[in-house]
């Protein structure tokens, strides 16, 4: 009878984990073939401070592993303007802020200029954009490309 009664359990329990492990692979297939190319690859925007920190210094040491990917980030928006040209960037501080790190960023509208069409430097932003990496003289730098201001 106990044999019974622990083959009786045993199926109670094994069938709905089978029904539930089924649905939830079909569920990820769907949403793997309905994902579109201009999905984001690396939303920063939802972590911590530092957990934002941390995966810029990442995809700044292992480049090479993120360039082409859409990105989306909150931070500060730093201008720096030169004779040659400006740079716009999104910066993210560590939780004491000391140190910042983040990306510049060179938005997909070409016709916005600055400051007309940016926001107030040193105010909070999220930027979209494809991650890419340029040289200028021996430095290298990261930046988000074809970006959008959200």
């Amino acid at each position: 009878m106990k044999k019974f009664i622990a083959i009786i359990l045993a199926v109670f329990f094994i069938i709905p984990l089978v029904a539930c492990n089924g649905k939830d692979e079909e569920k990820t297939e769907d949403n793997n073939s309905s994902s579109v190319s201009d999905s984001i690859d690396y939303d920063l925007s939802k972590l911590s401070t530092t957990m934002a920190y941390s995966q810029v210094v990442e995809m700044t040491n292992n480049s090479s592993k993120y360039l082409g990917k859409r990105v989306k980030i909150t931070g500060t928006f730093i201008v720096e303007e030169t004779p040659q040209r400006n740079y716009y960037s999104c910066l993210i501080n560590d939780q004491t802020a000391c140190c910042g790190v983040g990306f510049e960023f060179v938005l997909k509208d070409t016709s916005k200029s600055y400051p007309d069409d940016y926001p107030q430097s040193n105010g909070e932003i999220t930027v979209e954009g494809i991650f890419n990496r340029y040289s200028e003289g021996e430095n290298t730098y990261y930046e988000l490309i074809d970006a959008v201001l959200l």
